[in-house]
């Protein structure tokens, strides 16, 4: 019978000044963070729980990816009130009920860098063809080499106007 085995590295919020001689087995510091290694190990793959996280809009974008990834769906609380976690909240709303249909569809990222960077990865993951694109700024900024190392991996992506930037469509 094979262990299923999974490593979760916890980070705790940041360390006060007087608090940065921690004790080394308590976990490491990283950038004034403690880290913590969990380690859990079933016998089967299902893990149920509860994970508490502190409120924040790097890790709320990144929740939403990972659920969109996920086979089944789970429930978030405390979610950022962030614009651009608001936003990719509801594009990947958008294309979880496109993935039905086989529509071009177009995904305005508006001002949100994050969710143009996460989109981009996680919609070549994913079958089908779109547009991504954002403002007349957001299509200025450079996004070449996150492209160049998606096409590595097999992705099929070209830009609609200049190269290296963020407008982008998959085939």
């Amino acid at each position: 019978m094979s262990i299923f085995c999974v490593n979760l590295r916890l980070i705790s919020e940041p360390l006060r000044e007087k608090k940065r001689n921690i004790n080394p087995l308590a976990g490491e510091v990283i950038k004034g963070r403690t880290m913590k290694t969990v380690t859990i190990k079933k016998a089967d793959r299902i893990i149920n729980g509860t994970i508490q996280l502190p409120f924040s809009k790097s890790l709320s974008n990144r929740l939403l990816i990972i659920r969109a990834q996920s086979p089944g769906d789970f429930r978030i609380h405390n979610l950022a009130e962030a614009d651009d976690t608001l936003l990719l909240a509801t594009l990947l709303k958008q294309i979880k009920a496109r993935k039905k249909q086989k529509l071009i569809e177009e995904l305005d990222t508006g001002n949100a860098g994050t969710a143009m960077r996460f989109l981009t990865a996680y919609l070549a993951s994913i079958p089908g063809s779109w547009i991504l694109t954002g403002s007349e700024r957001m299509k200025q900024r450079p996004i070449g080499a996150l492209v160049d190392a998606l096409r590595l991996l097999g992705a099929e992506i070209d830009y609609r106007s200049e190269e290296h930037t963020s407008e982008l469509q998959s085939l």
